[in-house]
This record gives C-alpha cells, structure tokens and sequence, in this order.
C-alpha cells in the first residue's frame, strides 16, 4: 500500500460518513432552514456558531449524564463503631456558664407579686415597699381611666448609608441601636457640651469643602432627657447650631415627655420653643404615661417619608387601637389636672434637697445636682475619691447592690442602673436610679428620701473602715 493509498483512504472514509450524516439530516423536516441558518451565522460571525454547538451539547450532556447522589459514598458504619463515636462525643452547652458577676445580677433582681403601684408587693417580703424604682411618676397606673421603641426604627427611617448622625455620646442604648442600623457616618460629641457640638460639625463642614463631597443629608441626634444620667439638653443652643449649621434635629423625649414642662409636653415646652423647630420628636409611651408603644412626629413632609421608609416590623407589630386611647388619655388626665406636675415637682425637690445633704458628700455625688432641675429621676453614683486605689465595675455594682438591699430591708425599693455592657458604645458608670413619684404622699416621699440616705451612709461607711 503507497503513502498516498494510506492518506486517502481515511479522506474518504471521512467525507462518506459526513455526506451520510448530511443526507440522514436532510430528512428531518425543518432541516434544511437549520442548516441555511448555520451557514449565513458561520459566514457572518463563525465564534458565535462555535458557541452555541458547545452550549448544544453541554445541554445534551447535563441531560444525559447520570444523576449525582449524596448518599453514593456514605460509609456504612458498625454498630459497635456507631457506640465509640456517640461515647467519645461531648456536646456543646446549649448556654455558657453563668459567671459569678452574672449569677449575682440574676440573683438580686427582684420578682413583683402583685400589680405595678407606688407601694409594690416584692416577693421575699412580708409587707410593700416604697417604689423609687418605677417611671410611675404622675401615678397613672392607678388611674382607673387606663389601667390597661420607637426611636431604634425612627433614625433609620431617615438616616442612610452615607448620611452624617452627630449624636450625643450620653444617649440611651435603643439610640444607639438606631443609630448602628441606619449605617450612617457617625460621629459623637462630649455629652451636653454645646462646645464639642459646634467643634464637629466645623470639623465635618470643613471635610465637605476641603474634599469637595456631594451633599447628604445630616442629623443631630440627642435626647430630651438624658436616661443615663437624669440631665435635660439645651434645646435652645441645639436649635440655634442645626439652623447654623443646616442639620436636622432628631429628639427624643421618651423619658420627658408628661413630666416636663409647665403642660408636660417635653422640652420644647420647658423652653418655650415651637415645636416645628425639631425635624422629628420621638418618644416612649410606656414610661410617664404608664402606657405601651411610641411615636414620632414631626411635619407632614417627615410623617409621609417614614411611612414610606419605615421598616416592615413598625407596621406588622404597630401598637393596638386600645393602647393608643390609652395613651390618649393619659394625656388628657395630665392637661386637666396640672396640679399633678406640680405636686412631682415637690416630690423631685424633697428628693434632692435629702440626696445632696452633706453627709452623703464623702460618698456618692448626683450625676445631674442642679437644685432647679425638673428632671423626676437621679443617678446615684460613687464618687472616684472614696476608693483610694482603682476598683473594677463589678465591686462598684456590689457595693450599690448592697445599699438597694438595706434600702429593701428598710421598706423602700430603689434599683441598680442596667446596662448591657458588651453593646453599650459609652457605658455610663454604675449607679442606683431613684424615680420619684406622686403615689407616694409627702409624709411617705420624705421617710423614703431618708430611708435611701441612712442606708448610702451605713453601708458606705461600713466600707470605708
């Protein structure tokens, strides 16, 4: 057989078996529009047509290739091996060990027996205590017209990604919640100093024009009352940078409002001050008004944005039509009864006047100590020079755990500041929250004050020796 015998004989071996194909092709209806199409593709774009043969027979292979099964290679244990592994396996706790400071927290919360009131049944004690520990302040749980958060949903609602928040670095832990979810840039100013306050937004404003950055939207975000530490923001000097400044005000008035001002409707009523000068006040039904939920209002522009913008769960788990009246009502009580607010008032004075007596001053000082502040509650806290040398968190929380024992002992329940410290991005110092309140009368209210007092002094200087 020649050379030229051998090359050939494969060519037309080739060349029949593509012209039997053809042919076995041409008879398939339709065929022949296949392959005109072939050709002009080939002619026109020859990748394209080499493309969608490769798709053609990926697809047939996926099609006929044989199923992929998990269980193929699973390997068929022995009983007796099935016994070995279950013996050497240690589960994991469903929950980690509680720590000693933990089990002392869980240990001394105290368990109500009984309704909400100014005289609270506390399980372990034979008669009520004197309740100094509840937000209780006008009473309206014992109103018989009611007896039946907000702003973590609120900020971001307005607040986005890219967007400025200057917040206060004393604000509550459901603020500070509101502010991480609407992953805005964040930055804090020192609490309360309308100093550091202006100094941000010089510093954000002077960023914005040095780096030429596009416009956003910019926040100050404070609170009305401060429930970390019992102190009022000064609305006035806030209003005056935000219009300064072209930011928005976001205040939260969860724990002012019903309490302060002449007609116990927050701040702006304190200072005299149009409500339509803060962008949104935002506040907590459930702390003077003795009641459930929150709101936010602001102007019609605000409302329909929220509506808009507002997270799915504010409208699925959104407060019931009862609760609102109830609330409603709350409000109605304290616009007809203004002498409400003034007999709080004499209870908060009475409160003060025996808290910042001089016997106390070795101790422990009052986180907000002006004598004309209207605020109902005060944050109890050891002063840094009874100790004379550094101390943990928890022989702090110890210590004041032991006075609100004494207290308890002595017929007054007063209460720890809790916190979640792991969360808190400025957790406040340890302290004891005392709430005042009109269940109590004046004879009550002032042998509680004396109560707490005598027992700041007994266990602190017990200590001291």
């Amino acid at each position: 057989m020649t050379n030229e015998q051998v090359f050939q004989d494969p060519a037309l071996f080739i060349n029949s078996t593509i012209n039997s194909i053809y042919e076995l092709i041409i008879t398939i209806p339709g065929s022949h529009l296949a392959i005109s199409y072939l050709k002009n593709a080939y002619q026109n774009d020859p990748f394209r047509v080499v493309l969608e043969l490769f798709l053609v027979f990926f697809a047939m292979k996926y099609m006929f290739s044989r199923k992929y099964k998990p269980n193929d290679n699973n390997v068929v244990l022995t009983d007796k091996e099935i016994d070995e592994l279950v013996e050497e396996w240690q589960p994991e706790p469903l929950a980690p060990k509680l720590s000693s400071y933990d089990r002392f927290n869980l240990e001394k919360i105290p368990v109500l027996t009984g309704p909400q009131s100014a005289k609270a049944k506390i399980a372990g004690h034979a008669k009520p205590l004197m309740n100094l520990a509840t937000s209780n302040f006008l009473n309206l749980t014992a109103s018989e017209q009611i007896r039946f958060s907000t702003i973590s949903s609120v900020i971001p609602a307005f607040a986005k990604r890219g967007d400025y928040l200057v917040v206060d670095e004393g604000v509550s832990f459901a603020v500070q919640k509101g502010v991480q979810i609407s992953r805005s840039i964040v930055r804090f100013y020192k609490h309360n100093d309308m100093e550091d306050l202006e100094k941000v937004l010089n510093e954000i404003q002077a960023e914005h024009i040095k780096h030429k950055k596009r416009l956003t939207r910019r926040f100050i975000v404070t609170e009305g009352l401060f429930a970390n530490f019992g102190d009022i923001a000064p609305l006035d000097k806030l209003v005056e940078l935000k219009k300064k400044f072209k930011y928005r005000l976001i205040l939260d008035e969860s724990q002012s409002i019903g309490v302060i001002g002449n007609r116990g409707a927050g701040l702006t009523d304190l200072y005299n001050i149009d409500a339509k000068e803060v962008d949104m006040i935002v506040g907590s039904l459930a702390n003077a008004l003795c009641g459930s939920g929150g709101f936010c209002a602001g102007s019609v522009e605000v409302v329909d944005h929220q509506r808009l913008s507002g997270s799915a769960y504010c409208f699925s788990a959104s407060m019931p039509a009862m609760l609102a009246v109830s609330a409603s009502e709350a409000f109605r009580i304290i616009s007809q009864q203004p002498s409400l607010l003034k007999e709080l008032a004499e209870r908060i004075s009475t409160l003060r006047q025996v808290l910042l007596h001089k016997s106390l001053e070795p101790y422990i000082y009052l986180e907000s100590s002006d004598p004309h502040s209207p605020s109902p509650f005060f944050h109890v806290r050891i002063k840094e020079t009874f100790f004379h040398h550094e101390v943990s968190r928890e022989t702090e929380e110890r210590l004041l755990q032991d006075v609100v024992d004494e207290c308890a002992s002595q017929g007054v329940l007063v209460t720890r500041a809790k916190y979640v410290y792991e969360q808190e991005l400025n957790c406040p110092k340890p302290s004891i929250k005392i709430q005042a309140t009109i269940g109590l009368s004046k004879k009550e209210n002032d042998k509680a004050a004396h109560v707490v007092k005598a027992a700041i002094v007994k266990i602190f200087s017990k200590t001291k020796k």
